[in-house]
């Protein structure tokens, strides 16, 4: 399928619990807007199931439609695209599996032009000439450009104390399943954060500051490779704090119409914590050793 068959699509990307969902469930909304609905997420070989959205977009039901969404069980919502993604590139969950991050190398033959008929029949299904998709974890912003040259992409990004408390205390709860999996992961990390774990000693807050630590550095150079009018970093405290100026940044970066509807959905949509939660639960030598473990890596 040529480029000029294909939608304007939006990647929208970034670390757990950083504001990915909220921003597709935000930029999925507009009328000129097409998306991956939860069935064909689950299903992504069944390609009807993107007829779903047609009828369902805002403005057609109303104005009160964003702030309704979830309570119409019959409308359909937008899901992120990991699954989606993953069964046309089999290695774009490499680095969950593997903890290597996939790029151009990895996309095998058949691939490229297998997801490209894809995202080229839900945009026909859908009526759109716009597509939003969302993913988590790695950016695999080289993997997808060299499919997609002309797509745009949007990082979420939150404060890394507040993403590895999280973390740690999730895993804690899982009875450290990511953790014991430290002697396979810290190996594919530069050799500074593997050096700086030696030097802060092996523990869990340690692990977690430094693997998120290897995200955004990872994130900061593929994000740093795309020319400026294609990305955007969406900070997760303006999410929070600053509603109606995180709109208008990320409706004009999209190339959708701002409505003051909008801002208002995200301002009410629930953000459920804040990037201070960290003082709050960490003692001073504990907020000290996290600060330690995520600090930028020195340029070299």
């Amino acid at each position: 399928m040529s480029e000029e068959a294909l939608p304007n699509l939006l990647f929208i990307c970034g670390t757990p619990r950083s504001g990915v969902e909220i921003m597709l469930d935000f930029l999925s909304a507009p009328k000129t807007a097409g998306w991956i609905p939860e069935q064909l997420a689950d299903n992504p070989d069944t390609l009807r199931y993107a007829r779903k959205i047609h009828p369902q977009n805002w403005p057609i039901l109303g104005e009160f439609y964003l702030e309704r969404r979830y309570n119409w069980k019959s409308v359909a919502n937008p899901a992120p695209a990991d699954e989606f993604l993953n069964h046309y590139l089999s290695d774009f969950n490499l680095a969950q599996r593997e903890y290597i991050i996939p790029g151009p190398e990895h996309v095998k033959e058949g691939e490229a032009d297998a997801l490209k008929t894809a995202i080229g029949t839900i945009a026909d299904l859908e009526r759109k000439d716009n597509l939003v998709l969302g993913y988590y974890g790695f950016p695999r912003i080289r993997m997808l450009r060299s499919i997609f040259p002309n797509a745009k992409f949007m990082q979420c990004i939150r404060d890394p104390r507040s993403l590895t408390f999280r973390m740690v205390r999730r895993d804690e709860q899982n009875g450290n399943e990511f953790y014991n999996l430290r002697e396979k992961i810290l190996p594919r990390m530069p050799q500074v954060l593997q050096e700086r774990f030696e030097e802060l000693g092996d523990i869990p807050l340690v692990f977690g500051g430094i693997y998120t630590r290897w995200m955004h550095e990872v994130y900061k150079e593929e994000m740093g490779e795309l020319p400026p009018g294609d990305k955007l970093e969406m900070s997760y405290s303006d999410m929070l704090s600053r509603p109606p100026y995180s709109c208008k940044r990320a409706m004009k970066f999209a190339g959708y119409p701002y409505n003051k509807r909008f801002q208002y959905y995200l301002k009410f949509h629930g953000i459920h914590a804040s990037n201070q939660r960290t003082n709050r639960n960490l003692n001073e030598e504990e907020s000290e050793l996290l600060a330690k473990a995520i600090a930028p890596v020195p340029e070299a």
